[in-house]
């Protein structure tokens, strides 16, 4: 005898695509191809034995459903539940900039960015995009994740600092011996002042400081404002020998009365005296003394010659001096002898 054999097919069981649920915010679950399902997961589940289930994970999960067709056949199925989590937007300090600088953004936490304002900016959907603001300016991100789910703000704060502005003489002429003040324009930012070198100035954090230089120099002058932004800017001092740092004179009366008895040079910013001679009119030399300091009467000529006092008259002198900057001068002249 011959029985037929029935073979009943599997259920066409589907769970469904996988799906992305924000967290805390319930999602259906809907499963098809059968008439009685079973569920089950580790998830929470709002029933386990319908077709369709409101499912809240805190995690991704794979939920899983048997079902089960009209003649008893059973398959199975499943579907991932992937939870986006919330975040918090991670940020940078910000910072304090000179105007023209620039500064580098940064944030984390998520997916998606947006920074405003935008104007600055290189890219304002980058996470970190790098700023170059012309003012003080407060930059807000929002950030999202991919899944649109959740967003959060956050703020980075960068200051901008102007350069301090600086109006000095490019160039001025000092006499040997001579000071003169170094007097700049300065904006009123400036919270600090640098001169350099320090050669030959009466301080080198103020503004005004007085130079009294022996050589030609350059003075660099170095500001700086709160934000420590620097401007810099300079001054040559050209250093010059002439005429009017040393003196001669022209008269003097050698009669012992403690009065402008000795004829000497008298000056300042000379080095030394190199020559000093004296000739009467017919050209003949009567005095001459080398080598010592200005302003020594002890040096200088008493209206002698050879022991013994000259009369009255006009005689010439030839003074040879080296400045204190090494340049060499040659002063001539006449002097008149009184008794």
């Amino acid at each position: 005898m011959v029985y037929p054999i029935v073979v009943h097919p599997l259920p066409p069981i589907d769970a469904g695509n996988p799906i992305v649920v924000c967290r805390d915010q319930p999602k259906l679950l809907q499963a098809s191809g059968a008439v009685n399902y079973k569920w089950s997961s580790t998830g929470n589940l709002s029933c386990t034995t319908c077709s369709s289930i409101m499912v809240n994970p805190t995690s991704t999960v794979k939920y899983y459903v048997e079902g089960e067709s009209a003649f008893g056949c059973k398959a199975t199925d499943s579907v991932l539940v992937t939870v986006q989590q919330p975040f918090t937007v991670a940020v940078n300090n910000g910072d304090t900039i000179c105007i023209g600088e620039t500064y580098r953004l940064q944030a984390s936490g998520t997916d998606l960015y947006n920074w405003t304002p935008a104007i600055g900016l290189d890219n304002a959907q980058n996470a970190s995009p790098i700023a170059k603001p012309q003012t003080t300016t407060l930059y807000q991100v929002i950030g999202k994740d991919k899944n649109n789910c959740f967003a959060d703000t956050a703020y980075v704060p960068v200051v901008v600092y102007p350069y301090p502005t600086i109006t000095l003489e490019k160039e001025k002429t000092v006499i040997v011996g001579t000071s003169v003040k170094l007097q700049p324009t300065l904006s009123a930012d400036v919270v600090s002042i640098n001169w350099s070198p320090a050669d030959w100035l009466s301080c080198t954090n103020c503004a005004a400081p007085v130079s009294t230089p022996k050589q030609t120099i350059q003075h660099k002058l170095q500001v700086a404002n709160e934000g420590g932004c620097v401007t810099e800017s300079s001054v040559t001092l050209l250093v010059v020998c002439n005429g009017e740092n040393i003196f001669i004179p022209n008269t003097f009366s050698p009669n012992g009365d403690g009065n402008n008895d000795v004829f000497f040079p008298r000056g300042k910013g000379i080095s030394y005296i190199q020559r000093f001679r004296v000739y009467n009119r017919w050209g003949e030399e009567i005095f001459k003394q080398l080598a010592f300091y200005t302003n020594d009467a002890s040096k200088g000529w008493d209206g002698t010659y050879k022991g013994a006092p000259v009369n009255e008259d006009v005689f010439v002198y030839v003074v040879e001096v080296v400045c204190e900057n090494g340049q060499a001068l040659t002063f001539k002249g006449d002097v008149t002898l009184i008794r």
